[in-house]
């Protein structure tokens, strides 16, 4: 039996709006773009102390760039991994429509098979380049 799909808070998929008086950052915001910028980096990890300006930083840097980008806003609830799939999909969907989202068993099953969801995700990705 199919477990019922997880409800999404809306918030959680949409990045803060970064507000009009936003002290720049310009060394961070090039920072970031040389992460993305690279073809031989893969990651950039964001850290700092609660209420530093991470996610705002981030939301800045995404609406100046030109590429497609989704937002997750994660939390402790997210460790498990039905959860975090359900999220992530949903973010990639809102930034790449037309993603097949026919991955309800696979989602449910991340837990004891996260390979075969990481495989579809992974080749549905490979279609949008």
């Amino acid at each position: 039996m199919e477990e019922p799909p997880i409800p999404l808070v809306p918030t959680k998929l949409t990045p803060p709006t970064p507000p009009t008086s936003l002290v720049a950052r310009p060394r961070l915001m090039k920072a970031l773009d040389s992460v993305v910028d690279d073809p031989n980096r893969r990651l950039a990890l964001v850290s700092a102390p609660a209420g530093s300006g991470k996610s705002t930083l981030m939301a800045a840097w995404l609406e100046a760039r030109p590429e497609v980008s989704c937002w997750v806003q994660l939390d402790e609830a997210d460790r498990d991994p039905a959860r975090f799939w359900t999220y992530l999909i949903a973010a990639l969907a809102r930034a790449l429509p037309g993603l097949d989202l026919a991955l309800g068993p696979l989602i449910t099953s991340a837990a004891r098979n996260p390979e075969a969801l990481i495989s579809h995700v992974a080749t549905e990705l490979m279609r949008f380049g």
